[in-house]
């Protein structure tokens, strides 16, 4: 009994042995240098029941998957007990493109010493592997492999070695080249102890080729191949000759040429049966397969008994065309064409091209004016036209050519010359009809027109002065001119004004009154039609201005217009010589007349005055004092028109029938 119990403990123990085995060592990750998701790793506890922990991982690296999620555990190293870190909440996408994800484990290990180990759990093998260098080590792979072209056209590719040149392992190097001609298989070349290598130039059939070159100690492997090296011939020629059986008795053969040459030259592919003897078939119609900037591919297929026993061979041929020359022939381009005018006509001049004896021919004129031209046709022989200008058009731009055509024939295929260079000259303008009669009429029309404006600007510079003698105006006014008459300065002194009364006897119905001046007694308006007409102008009321007082001892009445009645009264005959300056009118009625216009009015007696000479009256001037007394209205005198002591000037009276 106890012997079976030492023994289930000492498998327990074994079994424990035989896992601890197979889990994988822990290694304290260095911040910020291993691992960016053990340092995003945080951690919290309330230390008492539970800790949670935080990490962020980046969704381009670690499945979002929730079966393949790589999970968080707790390390117990006291009890060596592992525990889930349970997620408590989905991930996170945060502002950095990342995935936050929160976990969380209970536990009740909390003291001043205690730690705890977390890690994520991810599928590890602890199988130690084991190498031994002087079987399965190696050297470094070869640096700075290149290429040369040789003096014989061939290549060199040469390069260094990994190590130093004082190092011991470099004496200790051998090398191994690989080359090819593009996607084909490779040229191996191995045990080169140098650090180079020569291709022949008969070996390079190619134009695209690659290589490449590694190296190997005493003891160990190859290195690494060096980095592909790739260059292309300049050798010329057919390249990359290949035949593929197709079937039993098909054969179909391919070759590159370069891409710039196909087009001038061509590779015939020429076969035989039989090995012994010379390929004498030519290959019918070989096709362009591909064709890039650099290399163009050709194929042909042979039809052959036996694959086996075909031999073919690439022979270059020369495109080629054949010209007859009689066929072929084209006339010299004559020279350039001189103008020159004489006489008002061209005269054109050429040089005429070198032509072979056995090739008649004749010369070609071409006019060109604008967009038109007409040709015609000269013999040979001949270096100069003449152009007559009446053919021509007036103020026109020509050009004229001219060319070698050939005379048909049977032998002889020509085709006529180049057109000379064009030679341009403009023929001079002329006077139209048309333009003449427009400057007749246009003098014509002048003419005419001076005429109209000489006869008609006389009458109508009269008809303005009578419009504007028409129009009323103050300054036009015979008061204000006689007062301007009065005043030295040409502008009428109103506040100085003087004057000089007259008394005037108005006539009876149609007739005018008479003025006699104080001092002449001779009538101040004359007995005339235009006064008469004046008079009856106005209806049953006239006027009389003192425009129409004539005085020829300087005095007149510069005072307001009188108004009067049709009606006229009686002159009172006034001897000459018995009165001076005093006037009396006479007439058969009385009326009464309000004062007009600062003029006073008064009332005729009904009996005419017994005496014929009524009593002087002193003149105002006569007066002592140089301002006349004010004015008193006197007794109703009929129409008779007294002086007044006062010097005021009464207005004369009319008595109606």
């Amino acid at each position: 009994m106890f012997s079976t119990w030492i023994l289930h403990m000492v498998g327990f123990a074994l079994l424990v042995r035989g896992d601890s085995d197979d889990q994988c060592p822990h290694h304290e990750v260095m911040p910020g240098k291993e691992s960016a998701v053990m340092d995003s790793l945080q951690c919290h506890n309330d230390y008492m029941t539970y800790v949670e922990c935080t990490w962020e991982v980046d969704p381009h690296v670690h499945s979002q998957d929730t079966e393949n999620m790589h999970e968080l555990y707790y390390l117990d190293t006291t009890l060596e007990e592992e525990t889930l870190c349970v997620l408590n909440r989905s991930g996170v996408l945060l502002s950095n493109g990342k995935i936050s994800h929160m976990c969380r484990y209970d536990t009740d290990r909390f003291s001043t010493g205690t730690d705890h180990i977390l890690y994520f759990k991810v599928p590890c093998v602890p199988k130690v592997t084991t190498l031994r260098v002087d079987q399965k080590g190696k050297v470094r792979a070869p640096t700075d492999l290149t290429e040369m072209v040789t003096d014989n056209g061939g290549r060199l590719l040469s390069w260094r070695s990994p190590y130093p040149a004082s190092s011991k392992i470099t004496g200790t190097l051998v090398y191994q080249l690989q080359y090819r001609i593009y996607m084909h298989n490779w040229t191996t070349v191995d045990n080169i102890s140098a650090s180079e290598y020569m291709i022949d130039k008969e070996s390079l059939l190619g134009y695209h080729y690659q290589a490449r070159v590694r190296a190997r100690g005493p003891v160990g492997l190859w290195s690494d191949w060096s980095p592909l090296l790739s260059w292309k011939t300049h050798n010329d020629g057919a390249f990359n000759l290949q035949c593929v059986i197709m079937e039993e008795t098909s054969v179909t053969c391919t070759w590159q040429m370069k891409t710039e040459h196909y087009q001038f030259m061509s590779y015939d592919l020429w076969y035989s049966n039989n090995d012994n003897t010379e390929p004498s078939v030519r290959c019918e119609d070989p096709q362009l397969q591909s064709s890039d900037v650099e290399l163009s591919e050709f194929v042909c297929s042979v039809n052959t008994s036996d694959p086996y026993m075909l031999t073919v061979e690439l022979r270059p041929v020369y495109y080629t065309k054949t010209f007859s020359t009689i066929k072929h022939i084209k006339l010299s381009q004559p020279g350039p064409i001189h103008v020159k005018e004489v006489d008002g006509d061209f005269i054109l001049n050429w040089t005429e091209p070198a032509v072979s004896q056995y090739i008649d021919y004749s010369i070609q004129l071409k006019i060109s004016p604008n967009k038109t031209s007409e040709i015609f046709n000269l013999s040979k022989g001949l270096n100069e036209a003449k152009i007559p200008s009446t053919s021509l058009d007036p103020a026109t731009e020509y050009q004229v050519q001219i060319r070698l055509l050939h005379e048909p024939d049977d032998v002889y295929d020509v085709q006529p010359s180049e057109w000379s260079q064009p030679a341009v000259f403009r023929t001079k303008p002329v006077s139209s009809p048309i333009s003449f009669v427009i400057y007749i009429l246009t003098a014509v029309f002048v003419a005419v027109l001076f005429v109209i404006l000489y006869n008609t600007l006389p009458a109508l510079h009269r008809r303005i002065k009578l419009w504007k003698g028409s129009i009323p105006s103050p300054i036009k006014s015979q008061v204000l001119e006689g007062m301007m008459k009065k005043s030295p300065s040409m502008w009428p002194n109103l506040q100085s004004e003087k004057e000089s009364p007259s008394i005037c006897v108005l006539l009876a119905a149609d007739n005018v009154s008479l003025c006699k001046s104080s001092i002449s007694w001779e009538p101040c308006l004359s007995h005339n039609e235009d006064a008469v007409k004046m008079a009856q102008s106005g209806g049953s009321n006239h006027y009389v201005s003192e425009g129409m007082c004539k005085e020829k001892s300087g005095m007149n009445f510069s005072g307001p217009y009188i108004l009067c009645s049709e009606q006229s009264c009686t002159h009172v005959k006034f001897p000459d010589s018995s009165i001076d300056r005093d006037h009396t009118c006479v007439s058969g009625k009385s009326e009464n007349f309000a004062p007009v216009n600062g003029g006073y009015v008064v009332t005729p007696p009904t009996t005419m005055p017994t005496t014929q000479n009524p009593v002087p009256v002193d003149s105002p001037s006569n007066n002592p004092s140089d301002e006349p007394p004010a004015y008193t209205p006197g007794p109703d005198q009929g129409c008779m028109v007294l002086p007044h002591p006062s010097g005021y000037f009464t207005m004369p009276c009319v008595v109606t029938v």
